[in-house]
């Protein structure tokens, strides 16, 4: 199938065809773990207590891999260009839903910090909003402002390669390759970190989107392989059997996730993650139909508002909902009504109308510099 064939047809059309085509296919209970992922990821930033593992540090991981899975099988079959000019549109693309939201969040923080104009707040702020502060090694800089956006930072730059990694995605022995590849260099790149710490690089492996995006590889490239998969499994005769690898591979990723916290490189956990998603992808079992129900759907619809919006908001509401709330079961649970409210309003009220304000200056912009990059 080729979308981007008719160049008389405009990219929002082609696009829209696209996803009609394609809406049958969609993988809800992928999408559902991902909402799961925003779940913890606010426990994990909330007053609640904690549980013995890095919540946060596996979340991410998770998020990373299933994204460059899910970009996968969107465009598996699809011809893309990989050209510099389509891997900058695409970014442009995706900054247009999400930018608006980072700037209003990062405002707000600056302003709960009293807006003092310093040097270093200054750099800080250009830094974060050209989304260039995940690039840089301090963690004053990545987790300035609004801590949770320098995986927007890593994201984008995920998204900027994806037409490049999708070209390798389209068959089964090059992808079997690259994601050995990319799996042999993660584990390397961090197994010479522990061992020789700050002797040959000191970049952070939570945060530096180079890091990032071979996990977003990782995924990508298991699309061809999970559809062959996928051709060989009948679905209503596999529902038990499916149901309980499901549920294996549920308490299995737990209890490696409890058990080994702190033990194993941040890279094995996310090899750990890959069978999950596979067998979570073919979304045949009692677990998948679960994830697949109307709750997540509509969360999902806000997940990427949630989380943009949900730390920055409960570090201004927590000291008045501390001192009105003093039990942190009601405290923590009306913050997460607040901040779902937050992201709901954001969605409905100003989302679609901050894109098309953006996508229009920015047009303008590119038109001006003469840059044939319209989005």
């Amino acid at each position: 199938m080729q979308i981007f064939s008719n160049p008389h047809v405009t990219l929002r059309q082609n696009k829209e065809r696209y996803m009609t085509e394609r809406k049958k296919d969609y993988i809800h209970s992928l999408t559902g773990l991902k909402v799961i992922c925003m779940l913890l990821i606010f426990w994990w930033h909330s007053t609640m207590p904690k549980p013995q593992t890095d919540l946060g540090a596996r979340c991410c991981e998770f998020l990373f891999v299933v994204s460059g899975f899910l970009v996968g099988y969107k465009y598996y079959g699809v011809e893309i260009p990989d050209t510099w000019s389509e891997s900058f549109r695409y970014v442009l693309r995706k900054l247009a839903g999400c930018w608006p939201l980072h700037v209003i969040m990062m405002s707000v923080m600056f302003v709960r910090a009293g807006m003092v104009f310093s040097g270093r707040n200054l750099l800080n702020a250009a830094l974060n909003l050209s989304l260039l502060h995940g690039w840089i090694r301090s963690d004053e800089v990545v987790f300035s402002f609004n801590g949770v956006s320098w995986f927007l930072s890593a994201l984008l730059f995920c998204y900027f390669l994806a037409p490049f990694l999708l070209r390798l995605a389209r068959k089964i022995r090059p992808s079997i390759i690259v994601f050995f590849v990319c799996a042999a260099l993660r584990i390397f790149l961090e197994y010479i970190h522990i061992r020789c710490p700050g002797e040959y690089w000191t970049f952070s492996f939570h945060s530096f989107p180079p890091v990032r995006a071979l996990e977003f590889a990782l995924g990508m490239m298991m699309v061809p392989m999970f559809i062959a998969v996928r051709k060989a499994i009948i679905p209503k005769q596999r529902f038990w059997i499916m149901s309980l690898c499901e549920v294996g591979m549920t308490a299995g990723i737990i209890t490696i996730c409890i058990i080994y916290n702190g033990e194993w490189p941040r890279g094995l956990f996310v090899l750990a993650f890959c069978p999950v998603i596979l067998v979570y992808a073919l979304d045949t079992g009692m677990v998948s139909k679960a994830l697949a129900c109307r709750p997540f759907r509509w969360f999902s619809g806000i997940q990427l508002e949630f989380f943009l919006i949900h730390q920055a908001l409960m570090r201004c509401i927590k000291p008045y909902y501390k001192k009105w709330f003093p039990g942190w079961p009601l405290r923590n649970l009306l913050m997460f009504v607040t901040v779902i409210m937050a992201a709901v309003l954001y969605e409905r009220l100003l989302k679609d109308r901050l894109r098309r304000l953006f996508t229009a200056v920015l047009n303008h912009i590119l038109k001006v510099l003469q840059i044939d990059l319209t989005v």
